[in-house]
């Protein structure tokens, strides 16, 4: 066995530590819904004609990445799972046009 296949057992062995954990779980739940909120709250408050939705969705991913730049492993999670709903829904804009 590799050294690239090692860490890569060992990675998903750690992400899959992290997602049966229930306390963990109920961190990353929190982190979203808290982010999903601000950008919630940020997009109403923003003045129509200067794209508030824009707006509310960096101040999520900043809420998010400054938490996983914090050093909460939980957060980098929820960075990844919103990358990934925005590729999801990029590729439904596309293909339902």
């Amino acid at each position: 066995m590799s050294v690239l296949s090692g860490h890569l057992l060992v990675s998903v062995a750690g992400w899959m530590d992290m997602l049966s954990d229930p306390k963990r779980l109920g961190l990353m739940v929190m982190i979203a819904v808290a982010a999903i909120i601000i950008g919630r709250i940020v997009h109403n408050l923003w003045p129509k004609g200067s794209n508030p939705a824009l707006w509310g969705t960096l101040a999520a991913v900043l809420f998010v990445g400054g938490l996983a730049y914090a050093g909460v492993a939980e957060a980098a999670v929820v960075v990844w799972l919103f990358i990934a709903a925005a590729v999801v829904m990029g590729v439904l804009a596309l293909v339902l046009g």
